[in-house]
């Protein structure tokens, strides 16, 4: 079995996607690449295709365009990896960083998840890296504690790069296997991944920075869906309650400290939202977390609060106002 697949929902995006796949190609790791074609009209399909007969490994499903979820779905659907790893088409990885990985993953398996830092690049070319806390665990209580111990909207955990999750665990738990919401506007890769976590004993975190994150404002393109909005912000924050009220069956009375502190900034940033319009949201199939101000940082992440709300001047991590404008 191959020990990685990696999943890459591409549309339109054929000015990018060939520094995307050079970018798993010259790793040197072993690993199935699967990029699912979501109905592009600019010639992406045809440098899918390109790969695809160049190179055993990358495999091309080609679709109507159907969104972002529908086409992780699609690539889930055919992956084979023991591993997946989720990637965007305008995203790359950082050369040299997936060998090392690899080795972390063989000296700790089985694993059901690894989480590894981030770096992001911002509009003006400025580089952040989102630092991991190295962090080995074999329950899920330890992991509910490590991830509570980061700031709210941290993109490790919310967004679906930059981790790998093993495909047994999404295919075999449960009822049915664990897809990506293709109703959801946004927010389907946070349902997603704390629906996930729920499942995780075995959890390693690596201070090594793969997965190169690189906001594309232009690309945000939705920012209210009215009812929708509120809907799918129901289900994340239902999500992560349940991630971090049910640690081993541990009763809400019976939280740590951290994930009590954790818990009341989920349920301020739900409730928040019930007064304020939130912004930055992104329309599922079109563009990037829009979670992410002008400043390179995630607004909401360091402070457990809500995006930038209208009628603020400054979001909370101090961002000049037209970030909220």
């Amino acid at each position: 079995m191959t020990k990685l697949s990696v999943i890459i929902p591409v549309y339109n995006a054929a000015a990018l996607v060939g520094r995307c796949l050079d970018s798993l190609l010259s790793q040197g790791v072993e690993m199935e690449i699967v990029c699912v074609n979501d109905g592009s009209t600019d010639g992406t399909a045809a440098i899918l295709d390109r790969y695809a007969a160049q190179f055993a490994h990358v495999c091309v499903v080609h679709q109507a365009n159907a969104g972002v979820s529908a086409a992780r779905n699609a690539g889930l659907d055919v992956a084979r990896g023991e591993y997946v790893m989720f990637a965007d088409a305008d995203d790359y990885v950082e050369a040299g960083s997936l060998p090392p990985l690899m080795a972390e993953l063989a000296a700790h398996e089985p694993l059901d998840l690894l989480v590894t830092s981030l770096k992001v690049i911002s509009r003006s070319g400025h580089t952040q890296t989102n630092p991991t806390r190295a962090f080995f665990g074999t329950t899920n209580s330890e992991f509910v504690e490590y991830e509570a111990g980061h700031s709210q909207g941290c993109l490790q955990f919310n967004g679906p790069w930059g981790k790998f999750f093993r495909r047994a665990l999404i295919e075999t738990r449960g009822d049915e296997p664990l897809r990506f919401d293709p109703r959801l506007p946004f927010g389907e890769d946070q349902v997603f991944n704390y629906t996930y976590y729920l499942r995780c004993q075995r959890v390693l975190a690596s201070t090594t920075a793969m997965y190169v994150y690189e906001l594309n404002f232009e690309s945000i393109t939705a920012r209210f869906h009215g009812q929708a909005t509120f809907d799918c912000l129901n289900k994340i924050t239902t999500a992560k309650l349940l991630f971090y009220n049910t640690p081993d069956g541990t009763p809400n009375d019976a939280l740590t400290p951290t994930q009590q502190k954790a818990r009341r900034a989920v349920l301020s940033y739900r409730l928040s939202l019930l007064s304020y319009q939130p912004y930055g949201l992104y329309r599922n199939g079109v563009g990037k977390n829009g979670g992410v101000n002008c400043c390179g940082s995630n607004s909401w992440t360091n402070t457990g609060a809500a995006f930038p709300l209208r009628g603020t001047t400054k979001s909370p991590t101090g961002c000049p106002a037209r970030c909220a404008a």
